[in-house]
């Protein structure tokens, strides 16, 4: 199963402990994609991918969902 995490530009900075303490609690077993605006800078664990979902500018807030 892969889980998919939806974040902002914001909250990028809160990954690092994330996946740790995702790891810690779901094990490195578990694939999980984030999808996001700009990529983190700092390395991540390698059950973890990052998907670019463009610009934060490029959406219009309101039309689907706010960025």
């Amino acid at each position: 199963m892969r889980l998919f995490l939806f974040t902002c530009d914001k909250y990028l900075p809160l990954l690092g402990g994330f996946s740790e303490l995702f790891n810690k609690h779901w094990g490195t077993e578990q694939d999980v994609t984030i999808l996001g605006f700009k990529e983190p800078t700092f390395k991540l664990p390698s059950n973890f991918s990052f998907c670019s979902a463009g610009e934060m500018n490029d959406y219009t807030p309101g039309v689907f969902a706010d960025p």
